[in-house]
């Protein structure tokens, strides 16, 4: 903004003109010494131009702490339950339906298995009660309302493979969630000659071979961890 200094009024002498001389002469003269004392008078007072330093604008953005979150994965409600396996010995029971009622199946190599009126079924990988579900759905274009359960006659698929100081070296039946430590007393336990420090467990996984050391020594103390297993893995004791 800008601000103009008031000029005071000036009163300036009355000058008379005088005869005979030219102090005293009238006309263009004398309007011109007016105009020069009147600019002389102006010029001694300033003409001051404020302008006021405008306030610099400054938004002011409160800042708060914004907490992202992902959203939460739900686990399946089956998740850590068996799974169908190759070699598996299932029951389909569909009740009032003894036509397409199966007593007894074994799962085949290529992970399926034979009804009637469905044909095959893909099982291994899945629950028992997602199979339910499964073959729930696909009766249901035959059947109204299908009840349909699967009950697990034998496991045949989580087996792993004991090689070396063992007393009963072999195949070894596996229950979900069974440690190295589990199996080899499930085998009767070490011989005498097992070099106890050598013990490793041989894991296919992703078309390589994992071998994973295993101290029994260590184990039995609480001092190493044990190792858990996979269906499959083969445990070789040197002796």
């Amino acid at each position: 903004m800008i601000q103009l200094a008031l000029v005071k009024p000036i009163k300036l002498p009355l000058v008379r003109p005088r005869r005979g001389g030219i102090a005293g002469a009238s006309g263009p003269v004398g309007l011109v010494a007016l105009v020069l004392l009147v600019a002389g008078a102006v010029s001694g007072q300033s003409v001051v131009a404020e302008e006021e330093p405008q306030a610099e604008a400054t938004d002011e953005v409160s800042q708060e702490s914004i907490e992202i979150r992902a959203p939460a994965v739900k686990a399946p409600a089956d998740s850590g339950a068996f799974r169908i396996g190759v070699g598996d010995i299932l029951g389909i029971h569909v009740w009032r339906e003894p036509e397409v009622t199966v007593a007894q199946v074994s799962v085949r190599t290529d992970g399926k298995i034979s009804m009637p009126l469905i044909k095959e079924v893909h099982c291994v990988g899945l629950t028992p009660l997602e199979l339910d579900r499964e073959l729930t759905l696909r009766l249901s274009e035959y059947i109204n309302a299908p009840e349909v359960s699967v009950i697990v006659k034998q496991i045949n698929s989580l087996v792993i493979s004991m090689i070396g100081g063992v007393m009963r070296p072999g195949k070894v039946p596996m229950s979900p969630g069974m440690t190295a430590l589990e199996a080899i007393a499930g085998a009767g336990g070490l011989t005498d000659f097992a070099k106890r420090k050598k013990i490793y467990v041989l894991r296919r996984e992703g078309g390589q071979s994992l071998k994973i050391p295993f101290d029994y020594d260590g184990v039995v103390a609480a001092k190493k961890a044990d190792v858990p297993l996979h269906s499959g893995d083969i445990i070789i004791i040197p002796d």
